[in-house]
């Protein structure tokens, strides 16, 4: 065995026979007269070592009976580290309780009071602190972080109430993020917070407003991303329990309290009020029947939040909350005042739900088509507010297009059948088609369908007589499931009302003399094949007036029925429509020195030859030839690209 693995075995035997006898609190002489007989009183190297085997094992008899020496050589871990830093990184806070107790503050230096002090506010040791405060006036904290942000990080509200006593300054500000102590509380309480530490955070968010300088100065302070301190407490990304909510709506209630101006901060870059972050529940994990999310939003209508405010986009809070499909939500919001804005209706952004589904969060489809139901009719109820044209098409969008977790089990489902077919009845025939294109041929269609697809295949029969629809996608698959029908059912089943019959007429012909704008009428659009709906379309394109037309409460009243087959149609070049605005953005950002060949394929590609030439033969059409119109260089410019890459425009 070498001398070094001897000495260290020694060690050991003296600290077992040392932890022995120091089981129980020893007196100091006892303490002294063991070690002077074990021959390790005076060797400062093996009295550091049993310390800190003590530390590391937590054996606090041992830590206590030897801080009662205070012998100097005991004050220091190593050469780098202090015994009372050594028991913190440890985490052991009855070792730092009793070097507290031991420590000498009037025969110390001040690097080391400051040490005490900063560890003290650390574990929130009380008296600790207050002795440092009363008996330490060389305590300038010029080289510690802001006392009073340690006592808020940590929660400590009996510290951080003692240290405002003193007149500590509260005036901290992260220079990274631009946060001050509200902000920094209010962003914590926003996430998730274990049940034991939430108690303690609000006690410290109450204590830090009695400062009146915080009330009445932080809490309208923006910090450098443009949020006040209300906003990052509802500014909700990863809650996964619904007492998060809860425990929001507590600190919400110390804000308004402290100062009720806070109702009304809007984000210094986007001009979301705290309403609209409260309303917006599509960053979190989705809660059925969230009656706390709710309350929030009732808490500050309350208070004077504004329920029709706008933020930079037009969005208002109630869109927000029809988007978090949250039925509590949109009443409380009616019932406060807010109102839909006619110049623009409501957008039903369910694209706001991504996040969700990379989270892997799916919502349960009988829950959000009843609450998307009772939503839509909450609203016409309420406000007498319909849902138009484009409303509908981003509803229908939704339930077809979202990955829901729509399978062909739940579609036998009664209470989800219900709802999910009468969002599809009520708005636009493509919607249908869509919807039974997701699922068809997978979905049998059971007995329990009938009262639903009866008038509906009905209705299509008549108005594919009438030649209405020309896609013949959509002409096979009906032809199809009637046919499949027709196994089951007799012919007259599917036989129209006379008044349904007599209205389709009717409409039909006032079709055909009622112009949107020269040369193209109702029928043009209803009666379209796709590639020609794409030339009328871009014939109406430089006035958009035409699109107010089509979907205004008017034109329905006029074309009760065709007013939904014109907005299935138009909602099918839709995205094409506005593809090809975006590519004309490209387009005329591209010079005539240098049209980049690699963005030209990209474009082409992406958009179709084809559409691209129709887009360019409405060049030459009347209605587009008007002087100034900015076509002429875009017609130019697509033409140079297509020189550029050896394709020659028949057109």
């Amino acid at each position: 065995m070498s001398t070094r693995d001897a000495d260290e075995s020694k060690m050991m035997d003296d600290y077992k026979d040392l932890a022995e006898f120091l089981s129980k609190d020893q007196p100091t002489t006892n303490v002294l007269h063991f070690l002077h007989e074990a021959e390790i009183l005076h060797d400062q190297d093996r009295l550091r070592w049993m310390l800190k085997q003590a530390l590391s094992k937590k054996n606090i008899c041992v830590v206590r009976n030897l801080a009662k020496l205070q012998l100097p050589c005991l004050y220091h871990f190593d050469e780098e580290k202090k015994a009372i830093e050594a028991a913190f990184d440890a985490n052991f806070p009855a070792a730092c309780e009793v070097f507290f107790a031991h420590f000498d503050i009037g025969r110390s230096s001040l690097a080391d009071v400051e040490t005490h002090y900063m560890l003290a506010l650390e574990l929130g040791h009380l008296e600790t602190v207050r002795r440092f405060l009363e008996h330490e006036p060389r305590l300038e904290m010029s080289s510690l972080v802001s006392p009073v942000r340690i006592a808020v990080k940590n929660f400590h509200a009996e510290v951080l109430e003692l240290l405002l006593k003193h007149d500590c300054p509260v005036n901290y500000r992260d220079p990274a993020t631009g946060d001050w102590l509200l902000h920094t509380i209010c962003r914590q309480l926003a996430g998730y917070v274990e049940p034991k530490k939430f108690q303690p955070m609000l006690k410290t968010l109450r204590v830090l407003l009695t400062n009146e300088w915080m009330a009445r100065h932080v809490l309208v302070v923006r910090c450098h991303s443009g949020m006040t301190p209300i906003l990052h407490l509802l500014d909700r990304r990863d809650i996964k329990h619904k007492e998060t909510l809860r425990n929001q709506l507590l600190a919400l209630k110390e804000l308004v309290q402290a100062n009720k101006a806070v109702v009304k901060h809007r984000h210094n870059v986007t001009h979301e009020t705290a309403l609209h972050y409260a309303c917006d529940e599509s960053r979190f994990a989705y809660f059925p029947k969230n009656e706390e999310g709710a309350e929030i939003v009732k808490y500050l209508l309350r208070h004077g939040a504004d329920p029709n405010a706008l933020d930079q986009y037009n969005k208002s809070p109630l869109e927000d909350a029809c988007c978090s499909l949250n039925p509590r939500t949109v009443k409380a919001l009616l019932q406060g005042g807010a109102r839909t804005h006619p110049e623009h209706g409501l957008r039903f952004q369910f694209g706001y739900f991504s996040g969700q589904r990379r989270a892997r969060r799916l919502l349960p489809t009988w829950e959000v088509t009843q609450n998307l139901m009772s939503i839509v009719s909450m609203l016409k109820k309420e406000v007498n507010y319909r849902l138009e044209g484009p409303q509908y098409l981003s509803i229908l969008g939704f339930l077809n297009d979202w990955d829901l977790e729509i399978e062909d089990e739940d579609l036998h489902d009664p209470a989800t059948k219900a709802n999910v077919w009468a969002l599809l009845l009520s708005g636009p025939p493509e919607s249908i088609y869509k919807f039974f294109i997701r699922h068809w041929p997978n979905t049998e269609i059971d007995p329990s369908w009938e009262k639903f697809l009866h008038p509906i295949l009905g209705e299509y029969r008549a108005m594919l007589s009438h030649g209405i629809y020309q896609d013949r996608a959509l002409k096979t698959f009906y032809d199809n499931l009637i046919t499949e029908t027709l196994d089951k059912y007799e012919e007259s089943t599917f036989v129209t009302s006379e008044e349904f019959s007599e209205q389709l007429k009717h409409e039909w012909d006032l079709a055909e003399r009622t112009p949107l704008v020269a040369g193209v009428t109702v029928r043009h659009i209803v009666s379209s094949r796709p590639e020609r709906l794409k030339e009328s379309l871009l014939l109406l394109s430089p006035r958009r007036v035409w699109r107010k037309t089509l979907w205004s409460l008017q034109f329905r009243e006029k074309f009760p029925i065709l007013h939904k087959v014109v907005l299935g149609q138009i909602n099918r070049c839709a995205i094409a429509d506005y593809t090809r605005s975006s590519a004309l953005m490209v387009l005329l950002r591209i010079t005539r020195d240098s049209l980049p060949i690699l963005a030209g394929n990209m474009i082409v590609k992406k958009l179709g030859v084809q559409d691209m030439m129709n887009l360019c033969a409405a060049q030459l059409l009347p209605a587009n030839s008007v002087a100034g119109s900015p076509r002429d260089y875009e017609y130019e410019q697509f033409v140079q690209l297509l020189d550029l890459m050896n394709i020659e425009p028949k057109f």
